[in-house]
C-alpha cells in the first residue's frame, strides 16, 4: 500500500508540474504570479505534497523561484536570460546540424521543410500558438536527425517550449520575419554547408533574440 501511495504521488507530481508549466506558457500564470499550492491541489483532487514536489522540479529548472515565508512565484524572464539560453542552444544545435547534414534521410528533410511551411502558414494566419509549436518541431527535428541521445537530453534541459513561447510573444517582429529567420538553417542543412554551420545557427538565434 505504501508503494502504491508513493507511485500515485509521483504521477500526480508529474501531471501537476506539466500543468503548471503549460499554464506559464499559455500566460494563465505570468512572471511574478504566485503559485498557490492549495489551488493546484484542488484542481487535481490531490494533497499539497505532490504540488510541492512539482514546484521543486520547476524551481530546479529555473522556471519558478521560491521565497521563504512568501511562497513560490513564476520567475521573471529577462531579455538577457533569453539571450543566454539562445547562446547555449546555438552551440547544441550547431553540433546537431553538422551531424544531421550527414545522417538526415530524404523523408526527415521533407518533414523539416513541412514544419518550415507550417510556420509561414501560421504567420500568414497570425496564429501565434501554431507558429511557436511549428518552431519547436522544426528545431526538434534537427536534434532528432543528429540521432544523439545525450544531445537531445541537453537540448530538453533548455526548457525549449517555455523560452520559445516567451521569445515569440515578446518579439516586436512580425511572425513572417521570425519564420524567414529559419530559412538559412534549412538551406544550410540541404546544402551540407559544414563550414558555416555555427555562423548560420548563431545568426539565427541572434535574430530571433532581438526585440527591436
Amino acid at each position: 500500500m505504501a508503494g502504491k501511495t508513493k507511485f500515485e504521488r509521483k504521477v500526480f507530481k508529474d501531471l501537476i508540474r506539466d500543468a503548471i508549466y503549460e499554464a506559464i506558457i499559455n500566460e494563465e500564470l505570468e512572471p511574478g504570479d504566485r503559485i498557490v499550492e492549495m489551488e493546484w491541489a484542488e484542481r487535481f483532487s490531490a494533497s499539497q505534497a505532490p504540488v510541492r514536489e512539482a514546484i521543486r522540479d520547476l524551481e530546479a529548472r529555473g522556471i519558478v523561484v521560491s521565497i521563504p515565508f512568501k511562497g513560490s512565484f513564476v520567475r521573471e524572464m529577462t531579455d538577457r536570460q533569453i539571450e543566454d539560453v539562445h547562446e547555449v542552444r546555438a552551440g547544441l544545435e550547431t553540433v546537431a546540424l553538422n551531424q544531421a547534414m550527414d545522417k538526415a534521410t530524404e523523408k526527415q528533410i521533407r518533414e523539416l521543410h513541412h514544419y518550415l511551411e507550417d510556420m509561414f502558414e501560421a504567420a500568414k494566419n497570425e496564429n501565434e500558438k501554431s507558429f511557436f509549436e511549428s518552431d519547436i518541431k522544426f528545431h526538434e527535428q534537427i536534434i532528432d536527425m543528429a540521432d544523439t541521445t545525450d544531445l537531445k537530453k541537453l537540448w530538453n534541459m533548455c526548457n525549449i517550449r517555455l523560452w520559445t513561447a516567451v521569445c515569440t510573444k515578446r518579439s516586436s517582429k512580425e511572425l513572417q520575419a521570425l519564420a524567414e529567420f529559419h530559412v538559412p538553417v534549412y538551406e544550410a542543412l540541404v546544402n551540407k554547408d559544414h563550414e558555416n554551420t555555427y555562423k548560420t545557427m548563431r545568426e539565427h538565434f541572434q535574430n530571433v533574440s532581438r526585440y527591436k
